[in-house]
């Protein structure tokens, strides 16, 4: 916020920035962390003062999948397991899967994988059409080793 006089310099017109058809981002993404984290901070989600609220059904499923995942314990109050999670730089499902890996002594595989599935935008090759061309080919070469899509995409980034 503004904190002394001074200017202020739009990038945008004030129309674009309060459109009524574009549905809040909260709407829109998993809470199942969002959840988790303002447990670990005391809070309970289904009566947090959120800017534009999500609906409580969709809250209260995340509730529901933290408890089956025993991130919260019958009183609510966040377990061990949950406070691990909540240092992870993922959703509490992608989490899970790590801690899995973790057991089957298979971490560099479980977090390998895990960045592989939570990394934003297009990780993948760029490059020309002739080279495109050529990746193509060797993926599906390759494809023929793997019986899964996220092992091959281990090895060939990772």
């Amino acid at each position: 916020g503004l904190t002394m006089p001074g200017r202020c310099v739009r990038l945008y017109r004030s129309e674009d920035l309060t459109s009524n058809n574009v549905e809040p981002e909260i709407s829109r993404s998993s809470l199942d962390r969002v959840c988790l984290t303002l447990y670990c901070l005391n809070q309970d989600p289904l009566s947090f003062p959120f800017m534009d609220p999500p609906r409580k059904e969709i809250i209260q499923a995340s509730i529901d999948l933290l408890k089956n995942l025993n991130c919260l314990d019958e009183k609510m109050n966040v377990t061990e397991q949950g406070l691990m999670f909540s240092k992870l730089p993922f959703d509490p499902r992608i989490s899970n899967f790590v801690l899995n890996c973790q057991k089957h002594k298979k971490l560099a595989l479980g977090t390998g994988v895990a960045s592989l599935i939570s990394s934003p935008g297009d990780i993948f090759f760029q490059g020309q059409k002739d080279k495109r061309l050529q990746l193509q080919r060797d993926k599906s070469l390759a494809l023929a080793k793997y019986d899964s899509d996220l092992l091959f995409l281990y090895h060939t980034y990772i």
